[in-house]
């Protein structure tokens, strides 16, 4: 395999029984796209969606859940007045 095609995943995640199938596939998905140093990512909630197989709303539901657990960390994104992708950020 080459470099790069690695990420890893907080264990915690796993190991977490309040979170279920779609709450840790989301966060997982969020892991794929994260800058490996830093933990931020800026995906939109429809790439999220593609990639982890679940409907929009499956993944907001997901994303808010997340964050209330601290898991990650929101930060809204505006570009001249209209909101643009969220950045995300793996909180380990």
């Amino acid at each position: 395999m080459q470099p790069g095609n690695f990420f890893t995943v907080n264990k915690s995640i796993m190991e977490d029984s309040s979170l279920n199938a779609s709450d840790k596939l989301v966060y997982v998905t969020l892991s794929m796209f994260a800058n490996n140093e830093t933990g931020r990512c800026f995906p939109s909630i429809k790439k999220i969606a593609n990639k982890s197989k679940f409907s929009p709303r499956t993944v907001k539901y997901s994303i808010k859940k997340l964050e209330s657990k601290g898991y990650i960390k929101i930060n809204n994104r505006f570009n001249e007045n209209e909101q643009s992708t969220n950045e995300y950020i793996i909180i380990n």
